[in-house]
């Protein structure tokens, strides 16, 4: 029925009873019938097979990477999110930013470990919900020895602060307003990052640092990438033309900031070197990747419907059928 109903991603509770006759003829259903079978077990069972449906595209990106670079961890946690459009009559139960915006809005926060194939958690909130809040909801779901993977929505010194409280090891992007420090004493004075790295690495391709970074002194390793200039140049007119939409002027030190891909880690370099940090970093990207098909090649944000499971169960199945598809 999901497959079918990708020609029509608002169909009704009759036009999927018409599918299901269609592709059944003994499995007659009145719409009534459907709805009251569009139950919490049902959202539970299709979210297995989901589970099962994601292993597909992600493990063929393991295979890909340096042998052994995974060894080290019990479990690999991806964390990224995306948001879907509802109908205005879910706004109660799901919000959206209002304005211009849909009232009502779904985010879809998924927690993937990628060595085992199974989804941790996925979390269903407001449209207008901020990564950000989430950034500790992985906490009670670790274990010693995981890794976290996840993007700048999600930064937060205290969240990682906690995930190495629990014996566990993270990856981040470094957010831009963290100041990083050489020392831990409180009388030291934060880098200039980026002028640091030009006048004492400037032919460096990798800069790898131990650092202590925010007011907490979180000891950590930073690790910096510069980019190829062409890459360089290409992010400075994206980030030019969206500081015009929103009336900003691009200052010169975030064009600099954007020469370097700016990592920070509590893995060690004994189980990582400086060349493989970037390489595994790719993993979240390819949950990006992910998500931009599940929206941009089946509709993934048009969900009809003002009945909270049956949104669900159809978002679980357009999972399914869009990442066996890609």
């Amino acid at each position: 029925m999901t497959t079918d109903m990708i020609e029509d991603s608002a169909v009704s509770l009759e036009g999927l009873c018409d599918i299901l006759g269609h592709l059944n003829p003994q499995a007659q259903m009145t719409p009534q019938a459907l709805h009251q079978r569009l139950s919490p077990s049902a959202v539970a069972y299709l979210q297995e097979v989901c589970q099962l449906a994601l292993r597909q595209p992600l493990e063929p990106v393991c295979a890909r990477l340096p042998l052994g670079a995974l060894a080290s961890f019990g479990r690999v946690l991806l964390e990224d999110s995306t948001q879907c459009r509802l109908h205005e009559k879910l706004a109660e139960a799901f919000k959206g930013s209002g304005g211009s915006a849909s009232t009502s809005a779904l985010k879809i926060d998924v927690i993937y470990d990628v060595l085992h194939h199974a989804l941790v958690e996925v979390h269903l909130s407001d449209g207008k919900a901020a990564d950000q809040g989430r950034a500790r909801a992985i906490v009670p779901h670790l274990q010693a020895g995981d890794l976290v993977v996840r993007d700048l929505g999600y930064f937060s010194l205290e969240s990682l602060r906690q995930i190495e409280a629990h014996g566990a090891w993270y990856l981040s992007r470094l957010s831009k307003g963290v100041e990083v420090y050489l020392e831990p004493h409180a009388q030291a004075d934060a880098l200039d990052l980026v002028a640091y790295l030009q006048q004492h690495y400037p032919d460096d391709a990798v800069v790898d640092l131990p650092v202590y970074s925010g007011q907490e002194r979180l000891a950590c390793r930073l690790l910096a990438y510069r980019r190829p200039e062409e890459v360089v140049k290409q992010r400075q007119r994206k980030a030019l033309e969206e500081a015009r939409k929103k009336g900003r002027t691009l200052t010169q030190e975030y064009g600099h900031w954007l020469a370097f891909g700016l990592y920070i880690t509590n893995v060690t370099q004994e189980v990582w070197s400086s060349q493989v940090v970037g390489t595994v970093y790719r993993l979240r990207w390819q949950v990006e990747v992910t998500f931009k098909n599940w929206k941009s090649l089946l509709h993934i944000h048009v969900l009809k419907g003002t009945h909270p499971e049956r949104i669900k169960c159809i978002l679980y199945g357009r999972l399914m059928t869009i990442t066996m598809m890609t």
